[in-house]
């Protein structure tokens, strides 16, 4: 009798295991700023120039296809210039980025000066559950701009997942950036 009711119990319980229900989330990506390191970034006169804030956005996405293409990876971004976000389209198009944020310092009305993407690691789609949802994170390099010696950034993120569905877009709180 014990040896049944065992049985029993743990049939049962592989059965609960085999109902777990695989979250549903949009095909296109949704992204939510979920941390950045710092608000104050100090550069002394005479010290470095520049300094890093990390910054974690937190995604879900329906399908699953995140990540660039396994073997194409390239951090860099050159000639991205968006002053007239003339090349954004060549920029988001490119496969080998997808992640993509935007610069504006303060007491300009359009001051991107590059669309910078970054590549993060491939995430193979799971025939079993295709729904993903996790966190991303990256470092952005803050220089002291040439607008005086303090002056105030914010920076828009957006992501892009393989089938080329862009996400919504979210705005960092105001970085300060002094550098007496």
């Amino acid at each position: 009798m014990k040896k049944l009711f065992f049985i029993l119990s743990a049939a049962a319980l592989l059965a609960l295991c085999g109902c777990v229900k695989q979250p549903t989330y949009s095909d296109i990506p949704h992204i939510d700023l979920k941390s950045i390191s710092k608000t104050l970034v100090t550069l002394p006169a005479g010290g470095p120039t520049t300094d890093t804030v990390q910054v974690t956005l937190s995604f879900t996405d329906g399908d699953g296809d995140i990540g660039i293409p396994e073997n194409t990876l390239d951090t860099s971004c050159a000639n991205c210039l968006c002053t007239d976000h003339s090349t954004d389209n060549h920029v988001i198009a490119n496969s080998a980025w997808d992640i993509f944020y935007y610069s504006y310092a303060s007491g300009f009305p359009d001051s991107c000066i590059s669309i910078p993407g970054i590549g993060t690691k491939y995430i193979p789609v799971s025939s079993k559950y295709s729904a993903l949802q996790g966190d991303i994170t990256f470092s952005l390099s803050v220089e002291c701009p040439g607008t005086g010696t303090v002056d105030t950034l914010r920076y828009s993120f957006f992501i892009k997942d393989r089938s080329g569905h862009l996400s919504n877009r979210v705005l960092s709180p105001p970085i300060i950036v002094d550098c007496n």
